[in-house]
């Protein structure tokens, strides 16, 4: 009899806690989580550069990041002319989704991949290999950077 009260009670508290959260506004690989990579692509739209996208299988953009920070020319290149965000899958839900959806959006099909995208989504280049940190990607995006025709902006009267 104790066992029941105790059962019904702590299923009560439960059902209570369950409750008070609200639901989800949308269910889904988008729900809550684009604003991310939107954030990604309105910070490359008001300070004139490209996004870095780079998606990776689990524990590889812990890989990538450190690549990033112990290659001196290209953590500077990427500071000084590129947003960057690495979605690494499986290690966070909403990261996961976001991955997914992303994947999905750009049909990316092998991984790690890179895309540079400009402020609009478009995707400019892409590059799938395990080693995407070297002196070739960066000359890669030295030379998509003066291939890429500069949008002016224009000044109000």
């Amino acid at each position: 009899m104790k066992k029941t009260i105790i059962t019904l009670l702590a299923l009560t508290l439960t059902s209570t806690l369950f409750a008070a959260v609200p639901p989800a506004q949308k269910k889904g690989p988008d729900a809550n989580i684009l604003p991310l990579v939107d954030k990604a692509l309105a910070e490359a739209k008001k300070s004139d550069k490209n996004v870095m996208l780079t998606l990776s299988p689990m524990f590889w953009g812990r890989k990538i990041n450190s690549d990033i920070q112990k290659n001196d020319s290209f953590k500077k290149y990427t500071n000084d002319n590129l947003v960057v965000v690495v979605l690494d899958r499986g290690l966070r839900p909403k990261e996961t989704d976001l991955f997914i959806s992303m994947s999905r959006k750009y049909k990316v099909r092998h991984y790690p991949t890179m895309l540079v995208l400009d402020s609009e989504g478009k995707e400019l280049m892409r590059i799938t290999n395990r080693n995407l940190i070297t002196d070739k990607t960066l000359e890669s995006l030295k030379k998509l950077e003066k291939e890429e025709p500069k949008v002016e902006k224009k000044e109000a009267k």
